[in-house]
């Protein structure tokens, strides 16, 4: 089994680019009421701390991404953006 330095390494993948990942994932939270106004029902995808492209078609997002930046898109916080609220229900107890 394939330790998770390994596949990092094998993917080109720092240390750098996963607490970028996290910030941007903070971050995307963080302005999702803003999003909500720009970008309601999409994807959308950030990197440090800016929206970098956005779409309906999270594929189209992804082929798009991929095309701009040589495959390398594990780099990028990616999160739907819903128009509408929704209620996190979780289990207690």
């Amino acid at each position: 089994m394939a330790s998770l330095s390994m596949i990092m390494k094998e993917k080109g993948i720092t240390s750098d680019d996963l607490a970028t990942l996290a910030q941007d994932t903070v971050w995307l939270v963080n302005k999702y009421d803003e999003l909500r106004e720009q970008y309601p029902n999409e994807y959308v995808a950030a990197y440090k701390k800016r929206v970098i492209d956005h779409d309906k078609d999270m594929l189209a997002l992804l082929e798009r991404l991929k095309s701009k930046y040589d495959d390398n898109i594990s780099r990028f916080a990616i999160e739907f953006v819903s128009a509408e609220d929704f209620e996190l229900i979780l289990p207690t107890g």
